[in-house]
């Protein structure tokens, strides 16, 4: 570990701006530990790296500086009261407005004779567990399927491995997976979740062709694999059900049959 980090490597490292770190130390709020006097190159030390962390944090609630430094400083807390108030208000209505969303529809398709209730492209846990809810309420059964933006994150950022956790403790949740995702994540996002449940793993990504919104085409997937050969790693990794999203064909579906039959 390092002694001294330049203000670039510190908030390269912490996901920040020189200029913020500069304006933390204008207010008062982070000074760097050490200046020099020759070249004014400003170092902080990696104890102060939580404290960056931590004042992102606060602001997520949507604290002012001022605040921020007070709690920094003084170590009270009570000024964050208010602000968790809040946030969990929003949070409350934020559930409940998603729940209005979608009780109306899943209400109508379980009276219609659905035996199952296909939940997808969920971008977030919050909305995951409004949904699994209403499912709750109207006694029906469902799966949940996350669109993803990595390997091992969905959309919003939340780790899959923390919604799989989430929802397995959910009886009317009977399969946990995703869709609507770039095949190239879908290995380790399947590795992740099995962590977390031994619930059936769903996965039906998307075909991997590249969407060029200039000329409004698509083209091939950059690594060359067949769906086939993608459906194949994905079976060996523990997916208990696989089919298509986006730009799939009935072609694809086959290859996939071919290679379970095997």
């Amino acid at each position: 570990m390092k002694k001294y980090y330049t203000i670039g490597e510190t908030a390269a490292l912490l996901g920040v701006t020189t200029q913020t770190l500069r304006y933390y130390d204008k207010i008062g709020l982070l000074s760097p530990v050490y200046c020099d006097e020759n070249t004014g190159y400003r170092y902080y030390v990696y104890k102060q790296f939580h404290y960056i962390d931590r004042i992102k944090y606060l602001q997520g609630f949507g604290m002012q500086l001022k605040d921020i430094k007070e709690i920094i400083h003084s170590g009270r807390v009570d000024c964050l009261l208010p602000y968790l108030e809040q946030k969990k208000q929003e949070a409350m209505a934020e559930l409940e407005e998603l729940k209005k969303f979608h009780k109306k529809r899943m209400e109508l398709l379980w009276n219609a004779g659905a035996e199952i209730l296909a939940v997808e492209t969920i971008p977030s846990l919050t909305e995951a567990l409004a949904v699994a809810e209403i499912v709750e309420e109207i006694g029906a059964e469902c799966w949940i399927s996350f669109s993803c933006k990595n390997e091992t994150e969905i959309s919003d950022g939340t780790p899959i491995r923390e919604c799989a956790k989430k929802l397995n403790g959910i009886s009317c949740v009977k399969a946990i997976g995703l869709n609507c995702t770039a095949p190239h994540f879908v290995e380790n996002l399947i590795k992740e979740i099995k962590k977390e449940t031994d619930k059936p793993v769903i996965v039906y990504p998307n075909s991997g062709e590249i969407y060029d919104a200039e000329t409004k085409t698509w083209h091939g997937a950059k690594d060359g694999k067949t769906y086939g050969q993608w459906a194949e790693i994905w079976y060996k990794a523990g997916a208990g059900v696989i089919g298509g999203c986006c730009r799939t064909t009935p072609a694809n579906i086959k290859e996939v049959y071919d290679i379970v039959r095997k």
